[in-house]
């Protein structure tokens, strides 16, 4: 079974004009396949929307794929 690691991190919430509120959002940027190491495109939602579930072996968020 393959595993796709989580890269998360805080981003700027935006306005209809594209500008910052000055809030932050804790969002999915993209994952990393662990067996091959190339990127998964992944949408940008909090990682439990995904499924993923924080892994204390590798302390990140991950998806069982």
């Amino acid at each position: 079974m393959s595993r796709v690691i989580i890269i998360t991190g805080w981003f700027d919430v935006l306005d209809q004009f594209g500008s910052s509120t000055g809030k932050k959002e804790f969002l999915v940027s993209h994952g990393i396949d662990q067996d091959t190491g190339k990127n998964v495109i992944l949408p940008n939602e909090h990682p439990l929307k995904l499924g993923a579930v924080l892994d204390d072996g590798v302390v990140e968020w991950v998806l069982e794929a």
